[in-house]
């Protein structure tokens, strides 16, 4: 018995001795998958990390231009050519006067604040004020302030600032447009992860986006406001981890209607 036994230990101990490679393969195999797993999880937080930080910083680079825009604005509403037309109730000169030294503001106007004319100019050829126009001023008239809001205008996006004013005439409201491109520097300056995703929006509409657009419906849960305006910076990474592939992309203006 005693040598059956020996003889089983003895047995034993050959079959170990020829499963240890195979428990070492195995030992390597999980721990590859383990430190895989791990990585993935840090790669997955660094890219929401670096998409986070593009997107603040394209919210602090708007919220800076609309600050810029707005002071502009008001010094230009009282510039004594533009006071001395609406006390004389002369709304179109204190249209043309109000972008007088302004470097990129055009299309500047002075409306009366029922808007009639402007509405019953809609949809006309050659119409002087558009959809998108009208609503930044509608805005601004239902706010009782200063109000700026995207739009898009010879097939290319402008910022629209307006603003309610008095004049001898009556209420009224004045227009101005800049050109959007300090608005959206964040956004077409920044280098990101060619599979993460960032846009800035408005409303329901993507003025312009980067990255890879079939992120775009789940953008909204990192998207984050742009202070004093409807402007908004969405942004979302994949949900499946992948290598990163970090580059410059293009940006890419959305196709839509006017607004």
């Amino acid at each position: 018995m005693m040598e059956l036994k020996v003889g089983s230990r003895a047995d034993v101990a050959a079959q170990l001795r020829q499963a240890l490679p195979l428990v070492a393969v195995l030992g390597l195999v999980l721990a590859g998958w383990f430190g895989f797993n791990a990585w993935r999880l840090w790669n997955d937080g660094q890219r929401r990390d670096a998409v986070t930080d593009v997107r603040d910083a394209a919210v602090r680079t708007a919220q800076d231009a609309l600050a810029s825009a707005h002071k502009r604005f008001a010094t230009q509403l009282q510039a004594p050519a533009v006071r001395n037309a609406l006390a004389r109730g002369d709304l179109a000169d204190a249209g043309v006067s109000l972008t007088r030294g302004w470097a990129g503001a055009d299309s500047a106007s002075v409306l009366p604040a029922d808007l009639d004319a402007a509405y019953a100019a809609l949809g006309q050829p050659r119409a002087a004020v558009g959809y998108g126009r009208l609503a930044v001023m509608e805005a601004a008239l239902a706010a009782g302030k200063p109000t700026a809001g995207a739009i898009r205008e010879q097939n290319r996006l402008w910022m629209g600032l307006a603003a309610p004013v008095t004049s001898a005439a009556g209420p009224a409201v004045a227009f101005v447009r800049l050109p959007f491109a300090p608005f959206a520097a964040g956004i077409e300056d920044a280098a990101g992860d060619a599979s993460t995703y960032v846009a800035l929006r408005q409303g329901g509409v993507s003025l312009l986006e980067q990255g890879d657009p079939a992120l775009a419906g789940s953008a909204e849960a990192l998207a984050r406001p742009v202070p004093g305006s409807d402007l908004r910076v969405a942004a979302a990474v994949p949900d499946v981890a992948g290598g990163p592939r970090f580059k410059h992309r293009r940006v890419r203006p959305v196709t839509h209607p006017a607004y």
